[in-house]
């Protein structure tokens, strides 16, 4: 399934996130790391004497380790710990501010990358939260070291450019989101029916494979083959050709339940994927399909008929590539037995 805008809304991170969110990870935590380490090591009374220098000079070390298990594990990073990244780093970015009595501006933009994170790789209900602890955050750190009205100013000031920054990347975001969809849906549909095309099958037929092993209802498939499709090509044109397809694929849908997954898998090859379908129930289907075929293309003046071969999956198969063969094995059978318009055959197991 294709990551959609609304999936931004109800995940933390999308799968295809996951890799791109732990380098992010690894990018920020290593600069955090080797700053409070250097600030640490070479700027005199950063961190404070003794127990407090130590405990900068551990943080420090800590975030580089975060950065090299980030980067290097990236691809198994659990999702639940990159969602965690944007609060646990807010947490830590105040409290390095406090233990080291630092108001400044700069040390304060550190905040901004927690908020960047978030906005780029979770949902939006989490930047917003994030955004709400900043604000905390903030106000605890300046309430603490500046004068009431300085801290006011400074918190409200700084919280309003972090929010800025989110709503920005957040816009981008979702535009760049509806555009993949769009690429996606491009990429599994058939521009001439508007029917899933073969990759999309594929996907299909695997997920329902596995659904019904799980389920151990039956699966059945239909294969279906526009007879001498060439002929009409040759004869009418291909844009005559292609009416017919779209009158076989507006046959196919009309002719099975809502349940039901119709393909175009090839130029004039289709197929209908049928959940918790046995084959006695697949047969007629097929029929009905053929039947409404002959009579759709008849209407638009290039009468075809089609052959059609089921099969059904645990009785004639184990397997998705099973299933297929079966199927395609029954359509050939049918279109070796003459054409028939409402031909259907499958495989009997053994």
């Amino acid at each position: 399934m294709t990551a959609t805008t609304s999936d931004i809304r109800g995940r933390a991170v999308l799968a295809r996130d996951q890799i791109a969110a732990s380098r992010a990870l690894a990018l920020f935590a290593g600069a955090g790391g080797v700053w409070v380490l250097l600030a640490s090591i070479l700027v005199p009374g950063f961190a404070g004497p003794g127990l407090l220098l130590v405990l900068s000079l551990v943080v420090g070390v800590l975030l580089v380790a975060i950065a090299l298990a980030a980067w290097f594990g990236a691809a198994r990073t659990p999702a639940r710990l990159l969602a965690a990244v944007a609060p646990l780093s807010v947490m830590v970015i105040a409290a390095l501010n406090l233990l080291t009595s630092d108001a400044s501006t700069g040390s304060q933009l550190f905040l901004l990358w927690p908020v960047l994170y978030a906005a780029s790789f979770l949902s939006r209900r989490h930047t917003v939260l994030v955004l709400g602890q900043v604000l905390v955050a903030e106000a605890l750190v300046m309430g603490t070291l500046q004068p009431p009205e300085r801290a006011l100013t400074d918190t409200l000031s700084l919280f309003l450019a972090f929010t800025m920054a989110a709503f920005a990347v957040l816009t981008f975001r979702a535009r760049v989101e509806a555009l993949l969809d769009a690429l996606s849906t491009q990429a599994r549909e058939d521009p001439m029916t508007g029917l899933p095309n073969r990759r999309a099958f594929d996907d299909h037929l695997q997920r329902l494979v596995a659904s019904a092993d799980r389920s151990a209802e039956p699966l059945s498939l239909l294969l279906i083959d526009v007879d001498r499709f060439k002929e009409v090509n040759d004869s009418r044109g291909h844009m005559v050709g292609d009416q017919v397809l779209r009158a076989v694929a507006g046959a196919l849908r009309a002719s099975g339940r809502e349940a039901d997954i119709v393909a175009r898998i090839g130029g004039d090859e289709f197929a209908v994927l049928l959940p918790s379908c046995a084959l006695e129930d697949a047969l007629p289907v097929g029929a009905a399909a053929a039947d409404r075929a002959a009579a759709r293309t008849a209407r638009i003046g290039a009468p075809v008929t089609v052959s059609v071969g089921a099969a059904t999956l645990p009785t004639g198969a184990r397997t998705a590539p099973e299933l297929f063969a079966a199927a395609d094995r029954a359509l050939y059978a049918s279109k070796h037995d003459g054409r028939a318009p409402a031909s259907g055959e499958a495989i009997r197991p053994g």
